[in-house]
């Protein structure tokens, strides 16, 4: 069977070829390479896809408490008029919207608009959308989510939010970023292809099919961006925040916020400041509301600054006011639907100095919530200073807390914290500030991998000089969830790096995140962001960065089936991992080959790189790599019909990967040990392993690999005349090849029916251990 690459987890199987034991490194989806050499081994640079990381709830494809999640994920449209395969269900449902809003008021006519369209969306056979537009700074994000926790109870099968990302730095949220975020929710795992938008949106739109579900789009630029995610059956309900109209929007209906009546603006600076302040400073509450013209983002930082400070009369922050806005040039209103700056000024002269500085350098984390200890890391401050210094921008509504302990900006002040520090903070602080940025999410996701595989050969980082530190982990789950959490702000960070030229980071990171990236099968995403790694690499000189790199896109090209493309990558990364003398990489890269010559059914050729593999595992001391390598011995000489040397080569990796424990290593020479029994025709050993390895495979969460092996034990039971338990086995693998959009479904379906028609004649013959019915 396809065996996880050595020091990399679990990657998905894709089907009966590319099985050898993958003792080499994840794939992504690819990019075109140039030459070998120091300075020229570089892969062109293509369109990098830069993501926003959105919160998603649901795990890795690692936790055994998904499984049910996932086995229960609606079927993909394609197959929802195909026999209904029995399953477990679970009430879990994702709920991904930000905490509620704590000071929101008013809006009594709108909110009534919205639950009119949701009544009407509960008596027609159409989808019904609900668009909010206006100005930036209106209050339309804190309209939604108001709204969406107050009927949220109405949509049991989950709540989905993202922020779109359509006005201010970084780029829009991609629609397949979104829709891939959206699976993840569900813990449904697909594989992310910058050019595979129809195959995406078929899986999400399966997934909403007769479903309840309200799907809150906010801060979105255009129609092109919101209508692939528009579900196309009704059930669902979709609100729309944006500052543009956006009238061609089909089943759309529109409600315009403009700023706040006098009376609400009064009522939302009432929220904040207590009675006896409001009522000792009747004037001063209608100034505010005159000045701040009413727009829902001034007048909450003004009167949340105001509540920090209870002592100064409200007059003389009026004064103050009105001076900050007399020193801005600008209208209060710029064309682009900006805020009033004046406003900011004012709140950002209340900071303190240190907070001052901390809200200027945080606009240099990518547009995506952070964390506590994130944002520690970035100012070089305890994390003691930095809660005091985010307790402060929170306050003065500067920073929101966005749930699950992380802060956000809005769009607009982050802007205005990037205008105050191109003009305050000197290079090198601003150079001083990446750096620890850059480091923080490489040693944290460096310890993450660390605790996924503690068996993966490891790298050297590079030195952390500003003595950076990073999160620590409880273990394979806590690791998985934060690494699956941020992988779209990790590709951020890696094409920060490479901007910065922080070089080493850059391919370091990259290598960091890779295993977790590929688990969840976000090739195209994984390929983009070694393109930007591998140019990195060549910039910083690095030998072992380029082959990295180099082996990880041939790998991409390989699963595309570029097999050329990919042989050019492989000994391009081979070249240089023989000049740097690294044996892991190495072994790494003739595995790789191997596995291209499997692929390509060169089972001879396949043996032969396996075997050139093996010895540079062992001086490299790397024993995972080592026992995974003789099972890929193993399984290379079942391939070729050699199945009692297989079995012999095998038993041997197993004791191997047992003492050292090694899971996926077991179970991957577990399958192995099955198909070798089964050439050897003692079926009773045979199912024996496959059962093994398919416990052990639920166990670690590879649900790919245990359809794959439930394939082949089905097979094996039809093979004895068991076809009850062959029955049951088949329905397994193709609940998980349904749940995870795995190809294969429709001809296992197609087996199963066969099977209930008697239509086995005869055992199934077996093409030299492939598990193919010919």
């Amino acid at each position: 069977m396809v065996h996880a690459e050595q020091g990399d987890e679990p990657t998905a199987r894709s089907g009966p070829k590319g099985r050898l034991r993958a003792v080499s490194g994840p794939t992504m989806a690819g990019a075109s390479v140039v030459t070998a050499g120091i300075a020229g081994v570089v892969v062109q640079q293509g369109q990098y896809l830069l993501g926003v990381a959105i919160v998603v709830v649901g795990g890795v494809i690692a936790t055994a408490a998904e499984i049910a999640l996932r086995r229960s994920a609606t079927r993909i449209r394609s197959d929802r008029d195909a026999a209904q395969v029995s399953g477990s269900t679970t009430d879990k449902a994702p709920d991904m919207l930000p905490a509620a809003p704590d000071h929101f008021v008013g809006r009594v006519d709108e909110l009534r608009r919205l639950t009119v369209e949701l009544e009407r969306s509960d008596s027609t056979e159409t989808m019904v959308i609900s668009s909010l537009e206006g100005m930036g700074g209106v209050g339309k994000t804190s309209m939604a989510i108001h709204w969406a926790h107050s009927i949220g109870d109405r949509f049991p099968d989950g709540r989905l939010y993202v922020d779109l990302r359509g006005f201010g730095p970084g780029s829009p949220m991609s629609p397949i970023d979104v829709m891939a975020s959206f699976l993840d929710a569900f813990g449904i795992k697909k594989p992310v292809d910058s050019s595979d938008l129809p195959m995406l949106q078929q899986a999400y739109l399966g997934l909403l099919w007769k479903k309840r579900i309200l799907i809150v789009l906010d801060n979105a630029r255009d129609r092109d961006q919101v209508e692939p995610l528009i579900p196309d059956t009704p059930g669902s309900f979709v609100i729309i925040t944006s500052r543009n109209r956006m009238p061609d929007l089909a089943n759309s209906t529109t409600i315009a916020l403009d700023v706040l009546s006098d009376l609400e603006a009064f009522d939302l600076i009432r929220s904040h400041l207590t009675a006896k302040i409001v009522a000792a400073n009747p004037g001063a509450v209608e100034d505010i509301v005159s000045i701040c013209g009413n727009l829902p983002l001034a007048l909450s930082i003004v009167s949340a600054t105001a509540a920090t400070m209870p002592d100064v009369p409200l007059g003389g922050m009026v004064d103050q006011l009105r001076r900050s806005r007399e020193s801005i040039i600008r209208d209060i209103r710029q064309a682009d639907g900006g805020a009033p700056t004046f406003v900011f000024e004012w709140s950002y002269e209340q900071l303190s100095a240190s907070t001052a500085t901390a809200f200027r350098l945080l606009s240099f984390h990518p547009s995506t919530p952070f964390s506590l200890r994130a944002a520690a890391s970035l100012l070089g401050k305890s994390v003691e200073d930095s809660a005091a210094a985010l307790d402060e921008l929170a306050a003065n509504y500067l920073v929101s807390e966005h749930g699950q302990g992380e802060y956000a900006f809005h769009d607009l002040l982050r802007d205005y914290a990037t205008l105050l520090r191109s003009t305050t903070d000197d290079h090198a602080t601003g150079t001083a500030a990446t750096r620890r940025l850059v480091d923080y999410y490489l040693r944290s996701s460096h310890a993450a991998a660390a605790a996924i595989n503690p068996l993966r050969k490891q790298i050297r980082l590079v030195n952390n000089i500003h003595r950076v530190k990073s999160e620590e982990f409880r273990g394979f789950d806590d690791a998985a969830s934060w690494l699956d959490h941020h992988y779209l702000l990790l590709l951020e960070v890696i094409d920060l790096a490479a901007r910065a030229d922080l070089n080493d980071h850059a391919w370091q990171l990259a290598w960091a995140v890779g295993d977790s990236i590929d688990r969840n099968l976000h090739w195209g995403p994984l390929g983009e962001a070694m393109q930007v790694a591998n140019e990195a690499a060549a910039r910083g000189n690095s030998k072992l960065g380029l082959a990295i790199t180099l082996r990880w896109l041939g790998r991409a090209k390989m699963k595309v089936g570029a097999y050329d493309d990919a042989r050019t990558r492989f000994l391009g990364a081979l070249e240089l991992a023989n000049s740097s003398g690294d044996k892991n990489e190495q072994a790494l890269c003739y595995h790789n080959l191997a596995l291209l010559e499997e692929e390509l059914g060169r089972y001879a050729e396949a043996l032969e790189l396996t075997q050139l593999a093996l010895p540079r595992y062992e001086t490299g001391k790397d024993a995972s790599g080592e026992g995974r390598g003789i099972n890929a011995v193993g399984w290379a000489l079942t391939l070729l019909g050699r199945h009692r040397e297989a079995v012999e080569h095998c038993d041997k990796a197993l004791g191997m990967l047992r003492q050292i424990g090694d899971r996926q290593g077991q179970a991957d020479t577990l399958d192995s040990l099955g198909h070798a029994y089964r050439g050897l025709g003692d079926l009773a050993a045979s199912v024996e392993s496959y059962r093994r390895a398919v416990a052990m495979y639920a166990e670690i969460g590879n649900l790919p690999a245990e359809a794959a092996t439930l394939e082949y034990l089905g097979a094996v039971f039809v093979t004895m005349g068991e076809h009850g338990r062959a029955a049951e086995s088949w329905r397994h693998a193709l609940k998980i090849k349904r749940d995870l959009g795995l190809p294969g479904a429709e001809k296992l379906l197609q087996r199963l029916e066969d099977l209930r028609g008697a239509r086995f004649p005869r055992p199934i013959r077996w093409a030299k251990g492939l598990g193919k019915r010919l």
